[in-house]
């Protein structure tokens, strides 16, 4: 099954070529709004709706270099609304027209003047042929439920929230949003999203078939040419990561349906149903992951950020910092210069940027500052750490560096060869680990993380956790670069 050409954003559309013939994208984000991009390259806003036959009554409402998605989407909006007005005052003076004359013909469809609607005529319009007009649109039903009216409002309350927004949206636009644009939302079913996630798993399994292809390939070559041939078969990183973006997306449809049957917007929620055994979804496969690095993968690591030639600096210098501070990958990405004091080691990132709404203060181990001043004077004048957002350190630059350098490249060469994959979580885990292992007590290991420490909160001496926390991580990366 082919994937829905769909736009989201502005840029998108901007990003969009001519491929000489006419292309259609669907916007997400409004019911019957399209993008049409010409052979030569022209984009267009365009509304359709439908005749009782089924033709299309298609209206261009402007260039794409004059206005953006939402401009036109609020100028469809004023045309559905402007024909459900005329529409609300069609039975009266349609039933007499047809009265005085039983047996005229009908108006043809594409009659109606568009210009009129954008215009706002059909408010003040009395004509009953103008209304016979109207009546020949086929518009959403009234008493559906579309997502394109509530998708801002569950944004605003259940992701906006959230520490990961762009990442969830991002899975809404690409996923959630094309599958149930200009679906009655009462009219999804447990099949329908069924399916839908078995579509997905389907294509992910389709794209590593095509790599394993693609690597057999590459083998042969290697024969048939004397270089040396990859020990390690192909990996399953597009259905692995196939599965988990599945079960991810699913968890969303069961949110999004339980806030609208909350709402009293559905009566049920389609989601909650799935069966996820037979989408291969197993209670194995919901178990905590426990992957951290083991004391003679270190310097393999510390090797292979060395060595890769086209990971930049920062990337390199942000995954140790990973590693020797513990902080979540998405605390560092969007770490401010101005949180950041190396004259005395502290990181002081605000409770706005943390998983647990809590502020908290990191105490740098010299190693760490000496990384902080390898990255600021590429990115010093960005204001963040990491870089400028969100072009310059997207929310996976790190991890898919980190996955990089677990693959084979071009010439069958690994970088990193560990005994399982490693990401950016695990070096968290990491450090909490080599901290356990080096018998740092178990409240200065959970402030360090940012955990909560419940009672112990209460009843521990704050006065020496700062220096226990410093002391802590200071040992700790002495002891990493000393293995």
């Amino acid at each position: 099954m082919s994937k829905p050409k769909t736009v989201t954003t502005d840029d998108q559309i901007r990003r969009k070529k001519a491929t000489g013939s006419d292309q259609d994208f669907t916007c997400t984000r409004h019911a019957n709004l399209y993008v049409r991009v010409s052979a030569s390259g022209k984009k267009t806003f365009r509304v359709k709706m439908r005749t009782p036959d089924g033709k299309r009554h298609i209206k261009t409402i402007g260039d794409c270099l004059d206005m953006t998605i939402s401009e036109a989407g609020r100028i469809r909006d004023e045309i559905h609304s402007q024909v459900k007005a005329a529409r609300a005052v069609r039975p009266a003076q349609l039933t007499q027209s047809r009265q005085a004359a039983p047996h005229a013909p009908r108006p043809a469809a594409n009659a109606l003047n568009e210009q009129s609607v954008i215009e706002g005529e059909y408010a003040v319009v009395d004509a009953p042929a103008a209304i016979q007009q109207a009546d020949y649109l086929t518009l959403p039903n009234n008493d559906a439920a579309y997502l394109v009216d509530y998708i801002d409002d569950y944004y605003a309350v259940k992701v906006n929230k959230l520490k990961t927004v762009e990442a969830v949206k991002r899975l809404f636009d690409r996923f959630i949003s094309p599958f149930l644009a200009g679906k009655d939302l009462n009219t999804v079913t447990t099949p329908m999203i069924y399916n839908e996630i078995e579509r997905m798993l389907i294509d992910y399994a389709q794209q590593e078939k095509n790599a394993q292809s693609e690597e057999k390939i590459l083998r042969q070559e290697a024969i048939e040419a004397g270089k040396p041939i990859p020990e390690k078969p192909a990996t399953t990183r597009h259905t692995n990561h196939g599965e988990a973006t599945s079960k991810k997306v699913l968890a969303y449809y069961q949110s999004l349906f339980k806030w609208l049957k909350n709402k009293g917007i559905v009566a049920t929620n389609p989601a909650i149903d799935v069966d996820r055994s037979g989408l291969g979804f197993t209670e194995a496969d919901e178990a905590a992951r426990d992957r951290h690095l083991e004391a003679h993968e270190v310097p393999l690591l510390f090797a292979a950020l060395k060595a890769a030639p086209k990971m930049q600096d920062r990337t390199k210098y942000g995954i140790e910092l990973l590693l020797l501070t513990g902080v979540r990958t998405n605390e560092l990405r969007i770490a401010k210069w101005s949180d950041v004091d190396l004259d005395n080691a502290i990181w002081q990132i605000p409770k706005e940027n943390t998983k647990t709404n809590k502020a908290l203060t990191v105490y740098l181990s010299t190693q760490a500052v000496a990384l902080f001043e390898a990255i600021k004077p590429s990115t010093i004048s960005s204001g963040y750490v990491m870089g400028k957002l969100p072009k310059s350190m997207p929310d996976k630059m790190m991890g898919k560096a980190l996955t990089r350098l677990q693959q084979k490249n071009k010439s069958g060469h690994c970088l990193l060869q560990l005994e399982s994959k490693l990401n950016c979580h695990d070096l968290r885990r990491s450090c909490v680990t080599f901290m356990a292992e080096m018998g740092v007590k178990f409240e200065v290991r959970e402030k360090i993380v940012n955990h909560s420490l419940g009672a112990l909160e209460n009843v521990y001496n704050k006065s020496k956790l700062p220096e226990e926390c410093r002391n802590a991580l200071q040992n700790l990366a002495d002891h990493l670069y000393a293995l």
